[in-house]
């Protein structure tokens, strides 16, 4: 009895969501306003070719899945962006061959996307300065058809009450 009982909520949940849920996933303005960062990308630094990125939408058009290369290193990574309409904000999820993993959060400021990651677990001290906390910061800014800058920082941590 108590199965059928568990049952019978489940598909009255389920039932019930599909109903209040009839908007077309990433329906938002705010989950296309990466889309231009979408395609194949030759990288440089310091004036010099290092690698290359392959930018591509997924599941439904809801996900940016970013690949990373750089041969000459053989650094190889990855991320994953969405835009989350429920907090209006972008996630992005990266992780590398390197063991490298980072969470980062954020929105358009400006013609940027600015990206933080949240200082609960990826804080690191400045030069060991027990005060001193930082976060890493990422922006990406399209200057021109065929062209976009991405960079990376780090900045002053912004302390976050997780509660």
């Amino acid at each position: 009895m108590r199965i059928l009982c568990l049952l019978l909520c489940s598909c009255i949940s389920i039932a019930t969501f599909s109903q209040s849920s009839n908007l077309k996933p990433c329906s938002a303005a705010e989950a296309s306003q990466f889309d231009f960062w979408v395609g194949d990308w030759e990288l440089t630094w310091s004036d010099t070719l290092h690698g290359t990125n392959h930018i591509e939408k997924l599941f439904c058009n809801c996900t940016l899945h970013e690949n990373f290369k750089d041969p000459k290193t053989n650094f190889l990574g990855q991320s994953w962006s969405v835009f989350n309409a429920n907090y209006k904000q972008w996630q992005q999820t990266w992780i590398d061959n390197r063991g490298g993993y980072i969470t980062l959060t954020g929105g358009m400021v400006g013609d940027s996307l600015i990206l933080t990651t949240p200082c609960i677990h990826e804080c690191f001290r400045k030069n060991d300065e027990p005060d001193g906390l930082l976060q890493h910061q990422t922006g990406i800014i399209r200057l021109e058809l065929g062209i976009v800058n991405r960079w990376w920082k780090n900045v002053e941590a912004k302390l976050v009450d997780p509660l």
